[in-house]
This record gives structure tokens, sequence and C-alpha cells, in this order.
């Protein structure tokens, strides 16, 4: 859901899954980071996606050659 939402540009239902990860206790990984990134770079939100790359860091999820 969050990588389709960001190649179509909803970045209202990226949030939204986003959310839903964090309420369901879902471990994020890189997937999750990257299709987020991805999305908000897609829609202009650029401090948006530089704020989950520094969050990446911070939870220590890694980082490969698509971030």
């Amino acid at each position: 859901l969050l990588s389709t939402s960001g190649r179509l540009r909803q970045i209202k239902t990226a949030k939204v899954v986003w959310e839903w990860i964090d309420v369901k206790k879902f471990p994020k990984n890189t997937f999750h980071y990257n299709s987020m990134i991805s999305a908000a770079e897609k829609s202009k939100q650029f401090r948006l996606a530089m704020n989950l790359l520094d969050e990446m860091t911070r939870n220590n999820v890694q980082k490969n050659d698509v971030t």
C-alpha cells in the first residue's frame, strides 16, 4: 500500500498506512521507509523525506542503495 500510494502521489493515503503500521506495532523496515520517502519526494514534501531519513538513523533501520 505504501509503495502504490507513493507511485500514485497519494501522500495522504501513504500517511494513513504509515500511522496504521504504528498503531498495529509492526516494526518498520527499510522497504517501509523507502516507500514512504519516495511518496514524500513525489509529493514534493522534502522536509518529510528528510525527517524520515533521520528517523531511520534514530531507529537503527539499515539504509540501502535505494535509500
